[in-house]
């Protein structure tokens, strides 16, 4: 079977991308989808226990009923800025052939962020620019 998702994005920060597809993943589980999400890179994080924590992925995983882990948010960004701006200030370089893959990801929830190889090249495929 192909897989099926949904991915969500925005042209702006703070314009409801997140609300967006947290509303899209607990429709899902009402209706007995599992899914799976990602928040690939959130900025403004705070920390807990001497790590950043995103409030956004903690959200998505909430809504499709999965456990919060670094798949989920494997870029967290001190300031709550633009990504961009937050990732030069962090000193991050955000690499988009790693973190390019489905938001909302119908099927196994466990083995939707275990597919790695296949993001990758997805993401080469489709999307041929340097990351920033």
């Amino acid at each position: 079977m192909v897989p099926r998702g949904v991915f969500v994005t925005g042209t702006d920060t703070g314009v409801g991308k997140t609300i967006v597809a947290a509303t899209l993943a607990r429709l899902l589980r009402m209706n007995g989808v599992s899914v799976g999400v990602m928040k690939p890179v959130t900025s403004g994080c705070r920390t807990e226990c001497g790590r950043l924590v995103s409030d956004d992925a903690l959200l998505l995983c909430r809504a499709s009923d999965t456990s919060y882990s670094g798949d989920a948010a494997p870029y967290c960004l001190r300031e709550a800025l633009a990504p961009s701006e937050a990732a030069r200030i962090d000193g991050v370089r955000v690499d988009f052939p790693i973190t390019l893959c489905v938001l909302i990801a119908p099927g196994n929830s466990e083995r939707a962020f275990r597919r790695e190889r296949l993001c990758r090249r997805a993401a080469r495929a489709a999307f041929r620019h340097p990351s920033f």
